[in-house]
């Protein structure tokens, strides 16, 4: 029942209240809903989740991913933030998938953070296909020493059992200007990031239900000339982006 003031207008129609006293049954009428539109973390749309694909991409991969579904403290303005080294201020970028999302209005160097303005809501996308699921973002918390965490940038899909060797300490350069976060390595070996995963969200997953964010992805290291990463990889914390550009999740 997506009309319920044309249900009230059927049930009140002569025609359809003789009939249900006649008959001591209701007459249905069917009519067509409004079309919805799939879900997709490749091809995502507004308001706009966290481990989104984000465009141009290239073989299937997406260049970048989304990280943090934000709301300004000081204007209300919402910001979908992904990694500064994907865009350029101006950038109009869309999904993987062609969905237009929004254009790049600021970048700051210095947490590697590029700020898409557009309709966002508190949710990231989790799983391990392009389909995947949503998880409500429950809140957030910079990482400690020995955390473990999960990144979810869309070219990885999920990787977890990433430990946590530096935290708030380690720092990467980014296009000529040094940048400080976290670094965790892969717990038990293996690929624990890609290119194109940049930008996408670190959580923890302290909820069976929720995620909490930790940060967004912003280097690798031990990366082959697929750009598959096996020694770790290194996020901005995420207090750092909000303090950075005054901003928090989103609460819708």
């Amino acid at each position: 029942m997506d009309d319920p003031a044309a249900a009230r207008r059927h049930f009140a129609s002569p025609a359809v209240a003789a009939q249900r006293e006649s008959t001591a049954a209701t007459p249905v009428a069917v009519s067509a809903g409004t079309p919805s539109a799939a879900l997709s973390r490749e091809n995502d749309y507004a308001p706009f989740y966290a481990g989104a694909a984000l465009g141009p991409g290239f073989g299937g991969r997406s260049q970048c991913t989304s990280g943090i579904p934000a709301i300004s403290t000081w204007d209300g303005r919402q910001w979908l933030v992904t990694a500064g080294h994907c865009y350029n201020v101006n950038d109009h970028v869309d999904t993987l998938g062609g969905n237009y999302v929004g254009q790049v209005k600021y970048k700051r160097p210095e947490i590697d953070s590029a700020f898409i303005e557009t309709r966002t809501n508190r949710y990231t996308w989790d799983g391990v296909d392009a389909q995947g699921y949503t998880r409500y973002l429950n809140g957030v918390r910079n990482v400690a020493v020995n955390d473990f965490t999960c990144q979810l940038g869309y070219n990885s899909k999920v990787v977890c059992n990433i430990r946590t060797v530096y935290a708030g300490n380690a720092n990467w350069p980014v296009n000529g200007t040094t940048v400080w976060g976290s670094y965790g390595v892969p717990h038990a070996g293996g690929v624990v990031g890609r290119g194109g995963d940049s930008g996408g969200p670190v959580i923890t997953i302290n909820d069976p239900n929720s995620r909490q964010l930790n940060g967004i992805i912003s280097y690798g290291t031990g990366c082959n000339a697929a750009k598959e990463c096996s020694g770790g990889v290194a996020w901005v914390d995420v207090w750092a982006i909000f303090n950075g550009f005054a901003i928090k999740l989103n609460p819708s």
